[in-house]
C-alpha cells in the first residue's frame, strides 16, 4: 500500500502520541513487560523511518481521466466545436493539454461574448487590433461572436468560421451589426432555407425536422392561433396554418407553421392550402400565456402555406403589419447554418 507522505508524518506523530499514553497508563506491575514491548516495537519502525499504516483512506487515489475527456462538442449555446470538453477536465489535464482562454484580457459584452451577423459586403478581419496583416474574410449575413475590444475604438474583437475552421481577429466595428435586443433565439437547430429579403421574402425561413422545439424569444404575451380559410365549401389550414404571435415594444413576432402547441391545440385534422389563397380566410385564438424566454412554445410543422418543415420566423411593425423587419435586427440564431 503506498501511503502520501504527509500521512506519513501524521503516523510518526501518532506513534509518539500512542507511546507516551501507554507509559501514562496504570503502572500494574503485570503491564510493564506488555508497555515495554510495545514502545521498543514502536520506537523500532520510527528509527527506520517506517510509516504506520491506519487506515486505507489515506491511499493516494488513481488518476482517472473524467468522463468526457477528449470528446468534442457543439451546443446551441456554443455553436462551433472548439475541442476537448475542458468542462469535463480537471485544471491539471487543462494545463498539460495546453488549454487556455483564448479571449484572456477582452473585455466582453457585460459578461459573455454577443452573437451578432455582418452587414452587406466583404469584410477583412486583421490579426491585431491596429495592424494590416489580414487573417482572412467575413460577408454579407455572416455570424459571428463579437468581443467588445476597449484598446481600440475602431475594431472589434471576433470569432469566426475562417474557411471552416475557428478562428479569431479583429474587424471593422462598421462591418458589424449588432442585434438590438437580448431576445432567445426562437430555434437553435436546422439550417436557413430561406433569407429575409426586403420587399421580398418577409422572414427567415428555417427548414428543420418536423417536431424541433420553438422557443419563446422575449418573456410577454403569446397567443396560439390557427389560420383557416374556406374554398368552395371546404376549410383548409392556409397562409401561417398554426402559428404563434406576440407583440413586443411596437413589433410583432409570428412564429409559423407549427405542428404542435405547448399552450392550446393546434389543429392537425385540416388539409393544408400549398398555395396563395383566394377565399374567405379566418383567425381563432386558442390560447394565451406568457412564457419564460426561451421556453418551449411549440414545435416546427408544415401547416398553412408551407412546401416543407420548416419555422418561419417574422417581425413586422405591429401598427403596420404590411412594414416588415429584418429578423436579425432583433436576435441572430446560434447553432443554425446556411
Amino acid at each position: 500500500m503506498q501511503i502520501n507522505p504527509l500521512f506519513k508524518k501524521q503516523g510518526r506523530k501518532g506513534a509518539y502520541s500512542f507511546i507516551l499514553a501507554i507509559n501514562l497508563m496504570t503502572s500494574n506491575k503485570e503491564d510493564v513487560m506488555k508497555r515495554k514491548f510495545v514502545s521498543l516495537v514502536l520506537c523500532f519502525m520510527l528509527v527506520l523511518g517506517l510509516s504506520i499504516p491506519t487506515s486505507a483512506a489515506f491511499e493516494m487515489p488513481v488518476e482517472i481521466p473524467p468522463p468526457g475527456y477528449g470528446e468534442q462538442y457543439s451546443t446551441p449555446e456554443n455553436p462551433f466545436n472548439f475541442g476537448p470538453r475542458a468542462d469535463k477536465m480537471t485544471p491539471e489535464q487543462e494545463k498539460a493539454a495546453g488549454i487556455v482562454d483564448p479571449f484572456a484580457g477582452i473585455q466582453p459584452f457585460a459578461t459573455v461574448e454577443k452573437l451578432c451577423y455582418i452587414a452587406g459586403g466583404s469584410y477583412t478581419v486583421y490579426s491585431t487590433a491596429t495592424g494590416s496583416t489580414s487573417k482572412g474574410f467575413v460577408s454579407s449575413r455572416e455570424r459571428v461572436w463579437v468581443y467588445n475590444n476597449n484598446s481600440n475604438a475602431n475594431r472589434y474583437y471576433i470569432r469566426f468560421l475562417n474557411y471552416g475552421t475557428i478562428d479569431y481577429g479583429y474587424v471593422d466595428k462598421a462591418a458589424v451589426k449588432i442585434p438590438s435586443t437580448s431576445w432567445s433565439a426562437p430555434i437553435t437547430t436546422g439550417s436557413i432555407s430561406q433569407d429575409y429579403s426586403a420587399g421580398g421574402h418577409a422572414g427567415i425561413d428555417v427548414a428543420a425536422p418536423a417536431g424541433t422545439q420553438v422557443n419563446a424569444v422575449t418573456s410577454v404575451s403569446h397567443r396560439s392561433r390557427i389560420y383557416t380559410g374556406v374554398l368552395n365549401g371546404t376549410t383548409y389550414l392556409v397562409n401561417y396554418g398554426n402559428y404563434i404571435d406576440c407583440t413586443s415594444g411596437g413589433t410583432q413576432v409570428i412564429y409559423a407553421h407549427l405542428s404542435k402547441f405547448t399552450n392550446g391545440t393546434a389543429n392537425t385534422t385540416l388539409t393544408s392550402y400549398r398555395s396563395r389563397f383566394t377565399g374567405t380566410e379566418s383567425i381563432s385564438t386558442v390560447a394565451t400565456f406568457t412564457p419564460s424566454a426561451g421556453a418551449k412554445i411549440g414545435e416546427v410543422g408544415n401547416t398553412g402555406w408551407s412546401s416543407g418543415n420548416h419555422l418561419h420566423f417574422e417581425t413586422r411593425n405591429a401598427s403596420n403589419i404590411s412594414t416588415k423587419y429584418d429578423p436579425y435586427t432583433y436576435v441572430v440564431f446560434p447553432g443554425v447554418g446556411y
